[in-house]
């Protein structure tokens, strides 16, 4: 797995370059970019980081939901246009297709994402961001 890792960094973008693994790294890091961090688009990130360790409520879990699928929308009108392109790397997100787990190690995030791409299933990712 970190083999993919690498290869996505060094290669992104590449003639060859797996757009699934670029998608899903482009996704992770919205999602752990803090918001107001960057010097170009202010409003680009979901501050989840933020969210760690907080005391689950379900104010959380509603205001996690939201600040995703505001994020997720954000970088998709960020994105060139490229509708039936193979290198299309927006997806599609849902309030419903985010899901908080309750496990040993704490709470853990999984998003089921569609990409713009290839939408013939939705594709799990997942965080923690907790402990119990």
């Amino acid at each position: 797995m970190v083999e993919d890792r690498i290869d996505t960094f060094f290669f992104y973008g590449e003639p060859g370059s797996d757009i699934g693994n670029e998608t899903r790294s482009d996704l992770l890091s919205l999602l752990i970019q803090d918001k107001r961090s960057m010097f170009f688009n202010r409003q680009f990130g979901c501050d989840i980081t933020k969210r760690e360790n907080i005391p689950n409520a379900v104010t959380l879990f509603i205001t996690t939901r939201f600040d995703i699928v505001n994020a997720v929308s954000f970088r998709n009108t960020t994105l060139p246009d490229e509708q039936g392109s193979p290198k299309d790397r927006r997806v599609a997100v849902s309030q419903t297709s985010i899901n908080f787990i309750s496990g040993p190690n704490g709470v853990d995030m999984e998003i089921k994402y569609i990409p713009f791409s290839k939408n013939q299933k939705a594709r799990p990712l997942q965080l923690p961001i907790g402990f119990d």
